[in-house]
């Protein structure tokens, strides 16, 4: 690079690291956005140590989804070309709603880090400068790598190190936060749950010990949270106990089932709240390949049984839901069958759908099986009616063989005509009607054809298939007619 060329990259990165440090908001994404057009390699020490810096400094200030979202890029690239400056910014990275789509990236990188990684971690919990969220984030960091990294791999320094810090916090978790703030008794709790999470994977008999105390003494996890000699009248002791009891089944079920993310199986299979959605928040830190069949399918299994759930009776709303459906697509790109039935039934729209086609064969198993089965629900049925239509409009009249096609089509034909010879289910398949609609053009079968061309006419004609709303009427008619005329189904709607 020419002299007048350096000089004015210097210029530029000394801008840009100002700028980052400014603090105003809009300076510093703009300055982030640029970092990102620059080559790691490129970047100067002060310019990476600065992204790193302003990305703490974001999160603890509460700066936009977008500000963080671009300082999270940055930081990942430089992380990703190994250098762990970056490794404290994203194992004190929050789990929150505005940071969510972050958390997988942050982790991701910190076990391409690895052991680089580990050691900025338990040397930000040593330092005694963090404050009680942040030193609950780095807890949570070091179970990550405790459940992610064959503790083999580490150097017998990192491993003493890690071991020394698990101890020392199942024996004293008040000793880590400030004096003044936080520490007890839940923060203390969830220190404890932490390196339990950590301590049962160690294999180290004294973090056992402690861990097996725990487990079966009450007062010995009360003492640790600093509520042992709080009156049993005080808010304080009331919410400590809760935080008792998350430490104590930790304890027990970790003793029990010490296997890496068996807790985060039992917190998606127990269907309280707080613990899927925290489960959904911990998955984000495990990258989909990391992720055990026994996982994946305790993650499959809680959101179909959510699903299953009537409306006020579901454990999750909106966002939270959103957490574990969003991790069931993660699965779901990888070609892992065990996501086809969640996909098919999500509420994240069509984009749900597009893996289906990387797993064609066993999408068309499970909803010919489901078609088939005579206890299929209705919302279920009609989804996968729907899936057969995405794969026959995606992949053509080729993708299967002859007997598949015809299977499809026998289902399309019984579900335009519900009350035919046949017809085993329970309910009138109002929604399904649409989408059998939609499935038998698709395919061409011109008996499913001419039942479309029958609700398309008449109002009787829908009648006489068990539908007697009239609004419910005029809908299928509508659908059939516009079907009729334009067969593009809802997916390509634009195009």
């Amino acid at each position: 690079m020419a002299a007048g060329a350096q000089a004015q990259d210097h210029e530029l990165q000394a801008h840009l690291v100002r700028a980052l440090q400014s603090g105003h908001a809009d300076r510093v994404s703009d300055a982030a956005a640029t970092v990102l057009g620059i080559p790691v390699a490129e970047q100067g020490r002060g310019l990476r140590k600065a992204v790193a810096d302003a990305l703490v400094h974001a999160m603890k200030g509460g700066a936009s989804k977008h500000d963080i979202e671009r300082l999270v890029l940055a930081a990942a690239e430089i992380g990703r070309a190994g250098d762990a400056v970056v490794a404290r910014a994203f194992a004190l990275f929050p789990p929150t709603r505005d940071t969510w789509p972050g958390l997988q990236r942050a982790y991701q990188t910190l076990l391409i880090l690895g052991e680089p990684a580990l050691r900025e971690v338990l040397g930000a919990l040593a330092s005694n400068e963090l404050d009680s969220r942040t030193t609950l984030y780095a807890l949570d960091a070091l179970a990550y790598f405790a459940a992610c990294w064959p503790v083999g791999d580490f150097s017998e320094e990192t491993y003493s190190a890690l071991r020394d810090r698990v101890v020392r916090t199942l024996a004293d978790p008040l000793a880590l936060f400030p004096p003044d703030g936080g520490g007890y008794p839940w923060d203390g709790g969830q220190a404890l749950v932490s390196a339990v999470r950590a301590g049962v994977l160690l294999g180290d008999p004294e973090a056992r010990a402690a861990i097996e105390e725990l487990a079966a003494d009450a007062d010995a996890a009360r003492a640790r949270i600093g509520i042992k000699e709080l009156a049993a009248d005080d808010v304080r002791a009331r919410i400590g106990d809760s935080r008792v009891d998350e430490v104590r089944r930790a304890a027990r079920e970790g003793l029990a089932d010490p296997r890496p993310h068996a807790d985060l199986e039992r917190d998606l299979a127990s269907g309280d709240r707080e613990r899927m959605v925290d489960a959904g928040m911990a998955l984000r830190r495990i990258p989909v390949e990391m992720r055990s069949p026994a996982l994946r399918q305790a993650l499959m299994d809680a959101v179909l049984a959510e699903m299953d759930r009537p409306p006020k009776a579901k454990a999750l709303r909106g966002f939270q839901s959103i957490v574990l459906e969003d991790e069931v697509l993660e699965i779901g790109r990888t070609g892992d069958p065990v996501a086809i039935p969640a996909l098919v039934r999500s509420t994240a729209g069509w984009d749900a759908y597009e893996p289906l086609l990387g797993m064609a064969e066993p999408t068309l198993r499970w909803a010919l099986g489901t078609l088939s089965s005579p206890d299929a629900r209705e919302d279920v049925y009609r989804r996968a009616l729907d899936a057969l239509a995405y794969l026959v409009d995606h992949l053509g009249a080729d993708a299967f063989d002859a007997e598949s096609y015809r299977e499809m089509g026998d289902h399309a034909v019984r579900t335009l005509n519900p009350h035919a010879p046949g017809w085993s289910l329970e309910f009138t398949p109002v929604w399904a009607m649409v989408s059998a609609i939609r499935l038998g053009l698709l395919l061409g079968d011109p008996e499913a054809r001419t039942a479309v061309e029958e609700l398309a006419s008449t109002d009787a004609a829908v009648r006489l298939r068990g539908v007697t709303n009239p609004r419910w009427i005029a809908w299928i008619r509508g659908e059939a007619q516009e079907q009729l005329e334009d067969p593009r189904p809802p997916w390509r709607a634009g195009e």
